[in-house]
């Protein structure tokens, strides 16, 4: 009997652990989403991500990123097993009309593609 406590017990306090650091996880995700001025999210439906908006994206911010220099900056995490991506664009002491010509620009890369969401 004492080991089927001790046993349940351990389990228990496992399972605790492994939730915390799910609910730590998602708590850095949310702060991570609220440093980004743009969100971008390639998703799947079961066949993969669209790789001809994934091309056009990456190749749009290598342009800007050689047009602007480190005024703007993207980062890529992979999210999921086919191919999902979060990008993650940041402006560093950007004019406005700038930061909303590129916003523009990349809305209508995403647009394109059912597969590809921005916030």
């Amino acid at each position: 009997m004492k080991t089927i406590i001790f046993s349940l017990t351990a389990i228990y306090l496992t399972a605790c652990g492994t939730t915390s650091k799910s609910e730590e996880s998602y708590r850095n995700q949310q702060i991570n989403q609220r440093d980004c001025a743009i969100t971008i999210y390639l998703i799947s439906k079961g066949s993969g991500i669209d790789r001809e908006a994934l091309k056009s994206l990456d190749e749009y911010l290598r342009s800007a990123k050689e047009k602007y220099g480190t005024k703007i900056e993207s980062t890529t995490e992979q999210q999921g097993r086919e191919g999902e991506r979060k990008y993650c664009i940041q402006f560093q002491q950007m004019e406005a009309k700038i930061e909303n010509q590129i916003r523009n620009e990349l809305a209508k890369i995403v647009n394109n593609s059912e597969l590809v969401r921005m916030n």
